[in-house]
């Protein structure tokens, strides 16, 4: 193995196995590579870039470039593995318990919070999207690393929670919050609330909604913290109106969780905590609707729904007149004034989602959280939304099933198997129509429905959720085939679920492509939230912690990505839990948004906490190429070339980590001289600063040849990321008029 040095411009090289030596770094590598072709057959590639030979030894090398742009490729996609491949996923940050990568099998060490360090459990679905001013050039847009935030708390200690503002690449928490005071009270985010974010006040900075606590624990009231331009968070407005979440005995809040919309049109924006609207620069109480407000409460009292659940109502373009929004809070749609659109067609409230799932006219109102899961017509008939069909959540309840499940699922908790989270829609199985999942105590359930069969049980996978039974779930098309995969987590583990229509009993027909089991959770209305979270432009999956009595030092979160590069790209927004795409824009922008299906959406998205891919195409990639510099001599010996890493992709960043490998061409033999793993991500449309290399004892060789992604350090024969042209990675060195 000969010595191969490299020098780079503004960057410091500390890894492990490199010693730095005044103005470069000796590269001897600690290990053999996994996979060295000593003997192996090349062609040269005859679109290969080469250098231009040299005469004479230089006076003086060049310095290394500065990074530059470059102009992208129109059309850079890539084909995602087949339908059905199980999916490869490795743990790209955490700030939890030890973790073990499901693709590598390392150990990712423990994760402790310097601020409000006995905060770490998480009960509620995160928010994502660009929220801060990260490159400081005055303006938060795309430009900038997206961000999650979150509720943290300590369940087993006290009722209030802080918030904690995160990086997407999980290198800094920019701010923790808890108690702070409004008005000379002091207040602290609720444990079990959830966020919503968006702009709210209209000043250009954005702020999180939640529920927040007074210090006797027991009254709690809707409140905003502003993100302020120093990433810091500030207690912006706390409502004079009292929110129920005084459960029992002084603790275990209700869950609430608003959502946010410009319900009237008017430019500003409004916030929605059940059946109530609050103005959103203030928090002002605007009306309350006194009916339906998206929950089903109860302590456990079968078939009554859980006990710490919260409100989950959202804003919606129900009747698609483009001008107003209706407020779909549970049995009741109210209109924007405060009166009320229809009452649906039962005297149960519960969980709502909407889309357009029978061919009758307007969207349909699904309803959960009550034992059944039912849908309702959109069409106001004297006051009414009539229902369509209703099926309970409980298979157990269904006497073709009940002694199957029993065999397939024998240590179900029955008491608790009813509840039903908030529900899912999207088209899992590809046909073109709606389906509606819902989770339960022990069974995952993919409800279809048809003219001729009405609603059934078209798909199942068994779960264990016995603390609420009322988890939610999200949905993302992972590898682009036009069907959804549903992404859930229950008490035990992360699950990724396909559609295998080749089977015809329902607990058959969903395919784990991934289990998680690095995941535990003491549940409540939580679930994995997949976005564009690091500003890459590829989808991750963020999977939430808490402890419960058996699994006590679990908590916090962390973030997996595709191993393989085979997750297309998402977009960067996921900004409340009933969340629809439509309901906040690419910009960050909310107004009366548009319904997500046909013919007000041209990508006819028809689904409900489902994620799309980003808006400048599911399947874009990057491409990668290099740039050399003519070999350069001091004097006769050693010489020096400078590479430059190429992305002409437009809109897929590679992340750092990728291998750069030198091989010396001999005949037939290609012979690896050595190979550095790349510290800096490459950008797209942008030619990297240069890595200048010191190559030793070259005259044994032809040719030199530099691979970027070099095939042969990673697993697969493409190297570890996707491009739309795996075939002009290399870069021909020519030796033959330097001097020995």
């Amino acid at each position: 193995m000969q010595l191969l040095t490299f020098s780079l411009i503004n960057y410091l090289a500390c890894s492990a196995g490199f010693q730095k030596e005044g103005s470069e770094v000796n590269l001897q590598p600690t290990t053999e590579p996994t996979s060295e072709p000593t003997s192996s057959p090349t062609s040269e590639p005859s679109s290969s870039p080469t250098t231009e030979p040299t005469t004479e030894p230089s006076e003086e090398c060049p310095d290394n470039e500065e990074e530059s742009s470059i102009t992208p490729l129109s059309d850079c996609t890539y084909t995602p593995n087949p339908t059905g491949t199980p999916f490869s996923a490795t743990i790209e940050w955490g700030m939890s318990h030890e973790l073990i990568d499901p693709a590598t099998g390392d150990l990712v060490s423990a994760y402790s919070f310097a601020d409000e360090s006995e905060m770490t459990g998480t009960f509620q679905a995160p928010v994502v999207g660009n929220l801060t001013d990260d490159n400081e050039d005055g303006f938060i847009n795309d430009k900038d690393i997206p961000d999650i935030a979150l509720v943290m708390g300590n369940e087993f200690g006290e009722d209030s929670g802080v918030i904690r503002l995160i990086s997407g690449r999980g290198d800094v928490i920019h701010d923790t919050i808890g108690w702070s005071s409004f008005n000379n009270t002091s207040y602290a985010p609720a444990i079990f609330a959830g966020l919503a974010t968006g702009d709210i006040d209209g000043d250009g900075k954005y702020e999180i909604v939640t529920m927040v606590t007074e210090s006797d624990l027991t009254t709690c009231h809707p409140a905003a913290y502003e993100i302020t331009s120093n990433r810091t968070l500030t207690l912006q407005a706390v409502s004079e109106e009292t929110l129920w979440c005084n459960v029992i005995n002084n603790s275990h809040h209700a869950a609430h969780v608003p959502s946010l919309g410009d319900i009237d049109n008017d430019g500003n924006i409004e916030v929605l905590f059940g059946d109530s609207i609050y103005e959103g620069d203030n928090l002002n109480l605007r009306f309350a609707g006194g009916s339906g407000a998206g929950w089903n409460n109860s302590w456990f009292e079968y078939p009554n729904g859980y006990w710490n659940s919260g409100y989950h109502s959202f804003m919606y373009d129900v009747d698609g007149d483009g001008n107003t929004l209706e407020l779909v809070s549970g049995k009741t749609i109210y209109n924007n004034d405060g009166s009320v659109y229809c009452e649906l067609d039962t005297d149960n409230d519960g969980y709502p989602a909407i889309a357009n799932i029978t061919s009758n006219t307007g969207p349909e109102i699904v309803l959960t959280a009550n034992q059944h899961v039912s849908i309702y017509s959109s069409v106001e008939v004297g006051g009414v939304c009539a229902e369509i069909d209703t099926i309970s959540n409980s298979p157990y309840e269904d006497s073709n099933l009940s002694s199957i499940l029993e065999l397939e699922h024998p240590d179900c908790d029955l008491s608790r198997r009813s509840f039903g989270g908030p529900p899912t829609i999207a088209d899992f199985d590809g046909d073109g129509s709606a389906e509606i999942g819902v989770s339960g105590a022990c069974w995952y359930t993919i409800y279809k429905h048809t003219s001729s069969s009405g609603l059934f049980r078209y798909a199942m996978a068994q779960t264990r959720d016995w603390s609420s039974a009322s988890t939610g779930s999200t949905v993302f098309d992972f590898d682009g085939d036009d069907r959804a995969e549903i992404v859930f987590a229950d008490e035990d583990a992360l699950y990724v679920w396909g559609f295998d229509e080749t089977q015809s009993n329902p607990w058959e027909k969903l395919v784990p492509y991934l289990v998680d089991e690095n995941h535990k959770s003491w549940t409540i209305h939580e679930y994995p939230t997949v976005a564009d979270v690091d500003g890459d432009g590829k989808a991750e999956i963020i999977v939430l912690n808490s402890p419960r009595p058996d699994f006590m030092d679990e908590y916090g979160l962390y973030v997996l990505g595709a191993a393989d590069d085979n997750w297309v790209s998402a977009r960067s927004w996921w900004n409340q839990h009933a969340y629809y795409v439509t309901n906040i824009e690419d910009d960050g922008t909310i107004s009366v948004s548009s319904p997500n299906y046909a013919p007000f959406n041209s990508d006819n998205l028809n689904s409900f906490r489902q994620q799309a891919p980003g808006s400048f195409g599911e399947k874009a990639a990057p491409n990668l190429f290099l740039e050399g510099s003519e070999p350069c001599q001091i004097e006769c010996g050693d010489f020096e070339v400078q590479l430059q890493i190429g992305n002409e992709g437009e809109f897929i960043t590679t992340s750092a980590g990728l291998y750069l490998s030198l091989y010396g061409i001999s005949g037939s033999t290609s012979t690896l001289i050595d190979t550095l793993e790349v510290p800096f991500d490459i950008y797209p449309s942008t030619l990297s600063q240069g890595l200048t290399f010191t190559v030793s004892n070259w005259s044994q060789y032809d040719t030199i040849e530099a691979i970027i992604d070099d095939p042969q350090m990673a697993p697969d024969s493409w190297g570890f990321a996707k491009e739309c042209d795996e075939n002009d990675n290399k870069y021909v060195i020519f030796l033959q008029d330097l001097c020995e």
